[in-house]
Parts: C-alpha cells; sequence; structure tokens
C-alpha cells in the first residue's frame, strides 16, 4: 500500500506558559496502513492541542485583584512625623537619569505585572528615567528599595491640566519589581462597596514634599492622618465653591487645617481601613491638587481612584476581578 503523508500546523499560544510569541508546532503523520498506529498518532495530536501549562509554571496575571496581605504597614500609622524605613511599603518616588529626585509620588498596586500609579499632571512635558520603591530618604541608598526604568508613562487621555480632572497616570517599566512583605509591597484596592469614607480616621497620606507650602521638602518620608470629607462639605461655598467632581474625586483633611499634602506629594498614595471592613489599607486617593497646604476650610483634593480601575487594568491587559 502506498503511504499516504498528512500534516497540520497548529499554533499553540504559549502566553499562559513561558513566552509572549506565538509559536507553530508542526506535525508530520504518516499513514502505513496501520489503523491503530494512525488512531494513536491522531489522539496524541488532539492531547497537544488540549494540554495545559506545566503545574510548576505559574499562570500570568489576567485580573488585577490584591495581593495576599496586601496593605499591611509595618508599624501602627499615628500622628504626622517621620516613618519609620519601609513602614508604607508601597510607597514609590521618581528619579532623573542623574539620580536626583525628579519629584512626585506613585503607588504599587501590583508586582507582577508591576502597576504603578500616579498622577498625570507630574507628567507634563517631561518624565523620570526611573521609578523606585522602598525609598526611604532621599539624601542616600536605603538597604530595601528597588529601582527599574520606565518604559513609558500613560496619562488618562481625558487630563484636564486646568481643573484636574481625570488627573491619574500608568508608569510602565522594564522589568518587575522585586516585592517582599514588609520592604516592597502592594496597597489593596478599594473596596467593591464603594465607600464614601467619610470620617474615616485611620486614613493616611504619605510623601517627601515640602513641609510648609513653598518651603523645603523633606528628605524622610512622611505621613499625616487626613479624614476624607463629604463632597458636600468639600465643595461649599467657603471652600472649593463647586469645582470639585464628585465622581473624579475626594477631600480629605481638617477644617481647622494644619494637616495635608503639599507640594512633591503630588501622585502618591492616600490609603485608609477601618476596623472589621479591611485588614490592609486600601488606595482610595491619589494626590492631586489644593488650595495652598493645611490652609483652614481648604482640603486637599486627590483622584478618586475606584472610578478609574478599570482604565489601569486595560492599560496592562486585565480585568477587573
Amino acid at each position: 500500500m502506498d503511504s499516504k503523508m498528512m500534516m497540520m500546523l497548529l499554533m499553540m499560544n504559549q502566553n499562559e506558559c513561558d513566552s509572549n510569541d506565538m509559536m507553530p508546532l508542526m506535525l508530520m503523520m504518516t499513514d502505513t496502513g496501520n489503523n491503530n498506529q494512525y488512531n494513536m498518532m491522531l489522539a496524541l495530536m488532539m492531547l497537544m492541542m488540549n494540554k495545559d501549562c506545566d503545574s510548576d509554571t505559574e499562570p500570568r496575571l489576567r485580573t488585577l485583584q490584591n495581593a495576599t496581605t496586601c496593605g499591611a504597614a509595618t508599624a501602627r500609622i499615628v500622628g504626622g512625623v517621620d516613618t519609620l524605613k519601609n513602614q508604607i511599603p508601597w510607597q514609590c518616588t521618581f528619579y532623573n537619569s542623574d539620580d536626583s529626585w525628579y519629584g512626585c509620588g506613585g503607588t504599587i498596586i501590583n508586582c507582577d505585572p508591576t502597576i504603578i500609579v500616579s498622577a498625570a499632571h507630574c507628567f507634563q512635558g517631561q518624565s523620570p528615567a526611573k521609578v523606585t520603591c522602598g525609598d526611604w530618604k532621599l539624601d542616600g541608598t536605603d538597604t530595601n528599595e528597588q529601582s527599574l526604568e520606565i518604559s513609558g508613562v500613560i496619562n488618562h487621555p481625558s487630563f484636564n491640566a486646568a481643573t484636574f480632572e481625570n488627573d491619574i497616570a500608568v508608569v510602565k517599566v522594564n522589568g518587575s519589581m522585586p516585592c517582599s512583605q514588609g520592604k516592597i509591597w502592594p496597597a489593596c484596592l478599594p473596596n467593591t462597596e464603594r465607600y464614601t469614607y467619610e470620617g474615616w480616621a485611620d486614613t493616611v497620606v504619605s510623601g517627601w514634599g515640602t513641609i510648609s507650602s513653598g518651603g523645603a521638602v523633606s528628605s524622610t518620608l512622611k505621613y499625616v492622618k487626613v479624614p476624607p470629607v463629604s463632597d458636600a462639605t468639600c465643595n461649599a461655598a467657603d471652600s472649593y465653591d463647586g469645582i470639585i467632581v464628585s465622581d473624579q474625586m475626594i477631600c480629605a483633611g481638617m477644617a481647622a487645617g494644619g494637616k495635608d499634602a503639599c507640594q512633591g506629594d503630588s501622585g502618591g498614595p492616600l490609603v485608609t481601613r477601618a476596623t472589621g471592613v479591611d485588614t490592609g489599607y486600601s488606595l482610595i486617593g491619589i494626590v492631586s491638587f489644593g488650595y495652598g497646604c493645611a490652609v483652614p476650610n481648604f482640603y486637599g483634593v486627590y483622584v478618586e481612584f475606584s472610578n478609574y480601575m478599570e482604565w489601569v487594568a486595560d492599560q496592562f491587559g486585565l480585568t477587573l476581578e
């Protein structure tokens, strides 16, 4: 009996295993008249078409979701003082190519792929060379700090520099940030209940910004507690008088002033947690703008992060959990 040659080209997608490329696999089967052999080869072919990744291969993240024990601070956060080393492990910042401080802060919310969010107004007409997480003091290299080159910054397409609407950006890097609990670790995503967070006392903003309006920056990472207030309070005639966009912005601070983010803190995290609701600190805001710093009746204004999670996930080809 004459031999018959059968050729099939199978396209096997390797994304879930160890490559981003599409690798063609050529299978050639020879029918020698032995139906059992032919059927065995056919069965083998079908098995290869449907095989899963090896069990010891970590599948690539497809959904944006909380890391285990996300938002865990290494010490209780109280008052408005210098942080302890790695006390706020989700805090990141930016540097120029000459290692000078670029300014602005960022928050890591996922390790692999590394997802860092910041404020769009930090990247208008310029961009930093690298992002550093685990940083504590700007004037030296800290034990647990890690830096990665920035491959790109994506500002929200509807960012308005005049009104600060949609003031959010994602920072992409080359490689993955080496995360470790207690050193560099993501903040949690906001609770799906979409709380207003009004009056939540354990709400913290952090950064290396100036300690007074127009003053010098802090060489040590600082934090302060600033409870969120309602949109109505922030939009009052003696405050921002209607310019706060309720589904894009959240305000936090004290009516009496005295506690606030300031210049240089832009893009940094506003996190919160409540007993019985969250176990770790969740990123609810990104430092955006304010009238001066800690001025009475003028609260700090933050990007309301919960309204942008789907957009952030889209930038990395992910979906929300």
